[in-house]
């Protein structure tokens, strides 16, 4: 037979490990989150400065727009590849808490069902007896 303390005790470590793994999802959520709101403000800036440029005809003006649009353009490649590691660490996070939640859930059903069996060998013996 299963010993109970040991299923409360491994119960125990998997709600520990789940709450580990809840934590590092917001974690990486969060790192998510930030990377797209930088590639949005930079979208943001770039179409402000687009948006300026027109109908300017000075070369000095142009000249330094075109430099940022490069930049823009470089920046936004390195925020992009910031951003796809960003959504695949939570992905990854979301897969580890999604396992530690359905270790918590089958060793709780065990607990319930071994708690079951006691109760109901109790009984059973208590019934015996009379």
């Amino acid at each position: 037979m299963i010993d109970p303390k040991r299923i409360a005790g491994l119960a125990w470590l998997a709600a520990l490990r789940k709450d580990a793994d809840l934590m590092s999802l917001a974690a990486a959520n969060a790192r998510r989150q930030a990377a797209e709101n930088r590639v949005r403000a930079l979208d943001t800036a770039a179409a402000e400065a687009r948006a300026v440029a027109e109908g300017q005809t000075d070369p000095a003006f142009l000249a330094a727009q075109e430099g940022f649009a490069r930049w823009t353009a470089a920046r936004r490649s390195v925020l992009m590849q910031d951003l796809d590691t960003a959504t695949s660490r939570a992905a990854a996070a979301r897969a580890m808490a999604a396992r530690s939640f359905g270790r918590c859930q089958a060793l709780d059903t065990a607990r319930q069902r071994i708690a079951g069996q006691i109760a109901g060998r109790r009984g059973h013996a208590q019934s015996g007896k009379t």
